[in-house]
């Protein structure tokens, strides 16, 4: 967001008929109350964190800017009656959806009630890399003693993406290695593909970049990797790791690196639908 939603707010709080019935609220992907504080003195209207992307995921990842109109629709619910992805620095054009969404009939004809769909339904990310490319990364991020897998595991976990899974040697313990396929919320990023590697008791091993940009779409260097490596290397990941972005982001790709924090955080989740599935015992 830019000036020129000050300048459309400023026009709403001027109009008689929109003033105190139209109030714009701003959702910081990404950042936390500590982010947000210094973002709040550039606009004037609230601004929410949204630090574990909730409320990104929850209206299907888009990149930002994305403005949303919508307008109170029985009892604490909200009707959705425009929306538009991308940059539009018209504030005459902002106005006019403002003021067409605040007039558009709310009769229960015509509304169509959009009821949510299984997770299918959902745009699915294609991995930039062949299958055999990627076979090669799993097998790397699995590597244990310097002893790569003689036969890997596939364990598709729906919303949690695909797993991998290998037990080294005849030892009863098993590794894993998830593929990570995330949308960044930037119009002008690449999106976050990567692979991470544990074992059974959530310890973290390998962390394998598929491709991760950074400013102007440049590709993360071997400094980059190695500092995500050291980042989690010896720690488990069952334990909440809050992302501070001066310690734990790599230098031009603060909100990447934190989309990889918050989907190793998942590890968790992921765990005990393995253990439900029977490849980790307890």
């Amino acid at each position: 967001m830019r000036s020129y939603i000050n300048e459309l707010y400023a026009r709403i709080e001027k109009d008689a008929e929109l003033k105190n019935n139209v109030k714009i609220i701003g959702i910081a992907v990404g950042n936390n109350t500590f982010d947000i504080d210094f973002v709040e003195k550039k606009y004037d209207f609230p601004i929410i964190p949204d630090d574990k992307f909730e409320f990104h995921q929850l209206v299907g990842e888009p990149p930002t800017p994305f403005f949303i109109f919508a307008r109170p629709y029985g009892k604490g619910r909200l009707l959705v009656v425009d929306s538009y992805l991308g940059r539009l620095e018209d504030t005459n054009k902002l106005f006019s959806m403002v003021n067409n969404a605040f007039k558009m009939s709310t009769a229960e004809s015509d509304i169509t009630i959009n009821k949510k769909t299984d997770d299918k339904a959902k745009e699915e990310l294609v991995l930039p890399v062949t299958e055999s490319e990627l076979m090669e990364k799993v097998s790397q991020s699995m590597a244990v003693g310097g002893k790569r897998p003689d036969k890997i595991e596939k364990i598709n976990l729906k919303e949690l993406g695909d797993v991998y899974t290998w037990a080294p040697g005849r030892s009863a313990r098993r590794v894993f290695a998830r593929v990570v396929a995330r949308k960044i919320p930037c119009v002008d990023c690449h999106d976050v593909f990567y692979i991470y590697s544990f074992d059974d008791t959530g310890k973290f091993i390998n962390f394998i970049p598929i491709s991760i940009s950074k400013l102007d779409n440049e590709e993360w260097d071997a400094k980059d990797i190695n500092k995500m490596q050291s980042n989690f290397t010896g720690k488990s990941l069952l334990k909440e790791r809050p992302f501070n972005p001066k310690v734990d982001a790599i230098s031009s790709a603060t909100i990447s690196s934190k989309l990889i924090y918050n989907s190793m955080g998942e590890t968790g989740l992921v765990m005990r639908k393995l253990i439900d599935m029977g490849y980790i015992k307890r």
